[in-house]
């Protein structure tokens, strides 16, 4: 999981803000704006992603990898990000992701890996 490294800094999904705050900037949202109705299951995306990859490093703790931390918490430009905060401080579902797996004691299932169904894009 973390070959020649200790821990992981980057990883997560590109998510849009929430739709008022898409809205909210013309050229983004002209450019996304056939996203739009897809905004939840990106947003779900997102938040499976994370919440899968971080509980895969919590199994692997020390064999190989020591930790991870999240080094796009939010964004500094009103655009799409990892981050689980947008450019208005609002959090994207990711974020509950990050809460519920990152609780001091956490239940995890060891599965088949990366799969399409892990992240819930069967």
């Amino acid at each position: 999981m973390c070959p020649g490294s200790d821990s992981n800094t980057e990883f997560g999904a590109d998510a849009p803000p929430v739709r008022e705050n898409l809205r909210a900037v013309p050229q983004l949202y002209k450019r996304l704006q056939s996203l739009e109705p897809k905004l939840h299951e990106l947003h779900y995306y997102q938040y499976r992603l994370l919440k899968h990859v971080m509980e895969a490093f919590r199994l692997a703790k020390y064999q190989p990898c020591a930790g991870y931390f999240s080094s796009c918490s939010s964004t500094s430009a009103r655009k799409v990000t990892t981050a689980v905060y947008d450019w208005w401080g609002v959090p994207k579902p990711g974020l509950q992701a990050m809460m519920e797996s990152n609780q001091p004691v956490g239940v995890f299932l060891k599965t088949g890996g990366w799969t399409r169904a892990a992240l819930g894009r069967e």
